[in-house]
């Protein structure tokens, strides 16, 4: 069997917090929503990721303080960072066949933290 690798026709954007909310007028927006609306791609395939603590570079120096990275540990309910590959999959099932009547979602993957 062939396999070859398709570009995803769907936009992801990356939250940087879930409840940010853009105010237009008498209107509030989440940042997907207002993305969605600034751009004319309502009728489009475009979600979001909103990525909670993952082990990256960003947060490499945690290893250096030890007590801050249980505390923030501490407030994950999965009880440890995210992977970088965790983000990935997100994206990759947003982009997927079985995610094309996803529009204008945020999908948090945080490890619970947001609910918690």
């Amino acid at each position: 069997m062939e396999r070859r690798l398709v570009a995803c026709q769907r936009y992801v954007l990356v939250a940087r917090r879930l409840r940010r909310s853009i105010i237009l007028g008498p209107m509030l927006f989440t940042g997907v929503e207002f993305a969605l609306v600034a751009t004319g791609l309502l009728a489009r395939e475009i979600n979001a990721i909103s990525p909670g603590l993952t082990e990256s570079g960003m947060t490499a120096g945690l290893d250096q303080r030890p007590e801050l990275a249980d505390d923030l540990i501490a407030l994950i309910p999965m009880g440890r960072m995210g992977l970088s590959q965790n983000i990935a999959d997100g994206v990759v099932w947003m982009c997927g066949d079985t995610a094309s009547f996803v529009t204008g979602h945020v999908l948090v993957i945080d490890g619970g933290q947001t609910i918690a």
